[in-house]
């Protein structure tokens, strides 16, 4: 009779980063790092990763289908038609560039439906056709396919948008859309009442996540624990169980009743102590205790840290900095 067996995959996007290096020590979190086997996992970007995470391994080239996948999840239900994410942002221009800042403007589902009222009746002529299940994630249905080559929001946060901007063979139609869309909204009189109240205004819509659903794949994961909407998704679509993401490690230890392996994906965190206390050294105590098999970290898109009871008692690996795994 074999031993019922707990593995865990937990990732965190962007948690090993040069400036936590520098500013952190996390002893927990070094051990289990120092003594566990590293793995390359060279993925170009968040989105991508999660979907290689579900088995599903797309070309670079290849348009993600975040918006399908996505809408089927927050409208309970298959979109008919071409789709595209179109998520509000805020961007600020100056004389040489123009820098996305900011993609979770806390927008009230109220304004993000005024916005969306004001955008169907701009291109009611056009067939485009604009929702917002909620308001941070707004959708754009197009009439006709239009072949797309687009930059996941995640890569351009932060960054000078306009070389990452969509691509078309139809640019010229594009490129008016966008003008459009821009100018709407800069008018818009909901935005104009989120200035006076000295929020953040949607000066832009970011098109992006078009591609095709592919197959449904088979997976190894027994639950998915996540609040990230893509996360909550893929696991839809693979049909796996999935739950809200825990506040602790402890937490999902008494929640996981199914053997087998999970996977935790944790929304990016600033408070490192917090993480190494509620997660890596409750996650370390289960592993030396024989509760949990195995643990697998995914801290950045580089590499996997796979670590087991027994790797842990590698004595002869020395502790070593944050700094060498970043």
């Amino acid at each position: 009779m074999t031993t019922p067996t707990l593995e865990l995959t937990l990732c965190i996007p962007d948690f090993l980063r040069a400036e936590l290096a520098l500013a952190q020590e996390l002893p927990l979190l070094q051990r289990l790092l120092s003594r566990s086997d590293r793995m390359e996992a060279r993925t170009e970007g968040h989105e991508r990763a999660l979907f290689e995470l579900f088995s599903i391994a797309l070309p670079p080239q290849q348009e993600l289908p975040v918006a399908a996948l996505t809408y089927a999840l927050e409208h309970g239900a298959s979109a008919d038609g071409i789709l595209l994410r179109a998520d509000p942002v805020y961007c600020r221009a100056d004389q040489h560039k123009v820098v996305m800042l900011a993609n979770d403007l806390d927008l009230a589902h109220d304004e993000a439906q005024q916005m969306i009222a004001e955008l169907n009746r701009l291109f009611a002529e056009d067939g485009w056709e604009f929702s917002a299940p909620t308001p941070q994630h707004w959708y754009l249905r197009l009439p006709q396919a239009m072949e797309l080559a687009t930059t996941p929001v995640s890569q351009a946060l932060g960054k000078d948008i306009r070389t990452l901007l969509p691509r078309s063979a139809q640019g010229a139609i594009l490129h008016r859309a966008l003008t459009e869309m821009e100018m709407l909204l800069h008018a818009s009189p909901t935005n104009q009442q989120r200035r006076v109240a000295g929020k953040l205004p949607v000066t832009n819509l970011w098109l992006w996540g078009g591609g095709a659903l592919p197959h449904v794949p088979k997976t190894e994961w027994a639950q998915v624990w996540s609040d990230d909407v893509l996360v909550l998704a893929l696991a839809k679509f693979t049909q796996v169980p999935r739950c809200a993401a825990p506040g602790s490690a402890g937490q999902w230890l008494e929640q996981a009743v199914t053997t087998g392996k999970h996977l935790i994906v944790l929304a990016p965190t600033q408070d490192a102590a917090h993480t190494e206390r509620e997660w890596f050294a409750t996650l370390a105590a289960a592993l030396k205790s024989g509760r949990l098999n195995a643990l697998t970290l995914r801290l950045n898109n580089h590499h996997r840290y796979h670590i087991t009871r027994g790797m842990l008692r590698r004595w002869w690996r020395r502790d070593r900095p944050l700094r060498s795994f970043v």
